[in-house]
C-alpha cells in the first residue's frame, strides 16, 4: 500500500510539473504575442517630421538623464571615499538612450535608425559647406595667380619668367587636384536629399541640442 501511495504521489507530482511547464510556455507565448513588433525600417529610407520631433524630445531627456547621473556619481564618489560605502551601479549610455526612447513610446531600434539618419543628413550638410567654401577659395587663388602673371610678365627677365611659369604650373596642378577632391561627383540619393531638407527645418532645435549636450558632458 505504501509503495502504491508513493507511485501515485510521484505521478501527481510529475503531472503538476508538466502542467507548470505548460503554463510557462503559455505565458511566454502570450508575452511574445503582446510584445510590440520590431521596428520596420521604411523602404524609402525617409524620415518623418514626427520622428525628428520625437528624436529631439528624447535627446533632451537623454541629456538631462546623463547630467543627473553625472552629478549623482560625483556625490556618490565623495561619499564612497569618506565612508567606504559600496559603490552603486550606474546605467551605461546606451541604456540611458533606450530608457529615454521607450519612455516616449519609441522603440530603441527606431530611435537608433532615426539618430543615424539625422546625423547622416547633418554630416552631408557640413561636407557640402566644405565643398562650396573650398570651391570659392580655389577660384580666388586661380584668379590671383592669373593677375600676378599679368602684372609681372613684362618685369621679369627670361630666366626668371621661366622659373615663375614653372612655379605657376605647379601651383595650378595642385589647385586642380584640390578642385577634383572638393567637387562632389556623386549625386545624392533621393532619401538623403529629403532627409537633409527635413533636418534643415529643425536646424535651430538640433543646434541647441548640441550646445546642451556639450554643457552636460563638460566637467
Amino acid at each position: 500500500m505504501g509503495i502504491l501511495k508513493f507511485r501515485w504521489t510521484t505521478i501527481l507530482a510529475m503531472v503538476l510539473v508538466l502542467s507548470g511547464c505548460d503554463g510557462v510556455n503559455n505565458n511566454n507565448e502570450t508575452a511574445n504575442t503582446d510584445s510590440s513588433p520590431l521596428f520596420q525600417q521604411p523602404l524609402d529610407g525617409k524620415l518623418t517630421e514626427q520622428q525628428v520631433a520625437d528624436y529631439i524630445v528624447i535627446r533632451q531627456k537623454i541629456i538631462r538623464d546623463v547630467r543627473t547621473q553625472k552629478l549623482a556619481k560625483q556625490l556618490t564618489m565623495a561619499e564612497f571615499k569618506e565612508n567606504s560605502n559600496p559603490y552603486p551601479d550606474y546605467l551605461h549610455f546606451d541604456e540611458i538612450e533606450k530608457s529615454a526612447a521607450e519612455s516616449f513610446n519609441m522603440s530603441y531600434d527606431e530611435f537608433l535608425w532615426v539618430k543615424d539618419r539625422v546625423i547622416s543628413a547633418q554630416t552631408q550638410q557640413l561636407v557640402q559647406r566644405y565643398y562650396d567654401l573650398n570651391g570659392k577659395i580655389v577660384t580666388l587663388l586661380d584668379q590671383t595667380l592669373e593677375r600676378y602673371k599679368e602684372i609681372n610678365a613684362e618685369k621679369l627677365e627670361h630666366q626668371e619668367q621661366q622659373l615663375m611659369n614653372a612655379y605657376m604650373a605647379e601651383i595650378k596642378q595642385e589647385m586642380s587636384n584640390l578642385r577634383a577632391k572638393t567637387t562632389n561627383p556623386k549625386e545624392r540619393p533621393v532619401a538623403l536629399e529629403y532627409n537633409i531638407a527635413l533636418v534643415t527645418k529643425f536646424k535651430k532645435e538640433l543646434e541647441l541640442l548640441e550646445q546642451q549636450a556639450l554643457q552636460g558632458f563638460n566637467p
